[in-house]
C-alpha cells in the first residue's frame, strides 16, 4: 500500500509530461531553419503548406480525448496532494506524541495505525519484527526528519526512534 504512493506520484508525473507533450508540443519542438541549423522557434499552428523557404508548417489537430484526459489528470494530482497531507498529519502526530512522551511499549499495530494513522512505509524483518516509518511529505527518506515506531513478533510496539528532541527552543 505505502509503495503506492510512490508510485501514484510517478505515474501522475509521468502523466503530466506525456500529456504536455501531445498538447504543448511547441514546448519541445526544434525545427530546422532555411539554412540547416535547429531553431528552438515553436512551428505555425495554422495550415500544413510548404511556405516559401521550403518549411513545413504544423497543423495542429484537437483531440476529442484532450479535455477527458485533463480532467483525469486532475483528479488523480487531487489524489497525490491528498496522500502527501495524510502522510505529513500521521508524522505529525507521532512526533507530537513523542515529543510528549505519550508512546507506550505494547501498544499495538492496529491501535497505532488508528491513532497516528498509516506508516509511510512497513519493513517486515525477520521473526516477525517490523519498522514503521513516518516522515513528513516534504522530506526525502534521507533526511533525518523521520519517525521509527518498532514492533516485536506478538505486534507490540517495542521501541521508537525519532528526530533530537528541541532543548531550550530560544535559548542561547
Amino acid at each position: 500500500m505505502h509503495g503506492m504512493r510512490f508510485k501514484t506520484a510517478l505515474i501522475g508525473i509521468a502523466g503530466i509530461v506525456i500529456l504536455s507533450i501531445l498538447f504543448c508540443p511547441e514546448i519541445y519542438a526544434a525545427r530546422k531553419t532555411s539554412d540547416g541549423k535547429r531553431s528552438s522557434k515553436s512551428p505555425s499552428k495554422t495550415s500544413g503548406k510548404t511556405s516559401s523557404t521550403d518549411e513545413k508548417k504544423v497543423k495542429w489537430v484537437k483531440s476529442p480525448d484532450a479535455i477527458p484526459a485533463l480532467i483525469e489528470l486532475s483528479k488523480s494530482r487531487k489524489e497525490m496532494v491528498d496522500i502527501y497531507k495524510d502522510e505529513t498529519q500521521a508524522y505529525k502526530k507521532v512526533k507530537a506524541a513523542y515529543d510528549d512522551g505519550m508512546l507506550e511499549k505494547g501498544m499495538d499495530r492496529e491501535e497505532a495505525s488508528r491513532k497516528f494513522g498509516p506508516p509511510v512505509v512497513i519493513d517486515e524483518g525477520d521473526g516477525g519484527l517490523s519498522k514503521w516509518v513516518y516522515k513528513p511529505s516534504s522530506e526525502s527518506f534521507f533526511s533525518k526528519e523521520k519517525m521509527y515506531l518498532y514492533f516485536d513478533a506478538e505486534g507490540k510496539l517495542s521501541d521508537w526512534k525519532g528526530p533530537p528532541k528541541d532543548k531550550g527552543k530560544g535559548n542561547f
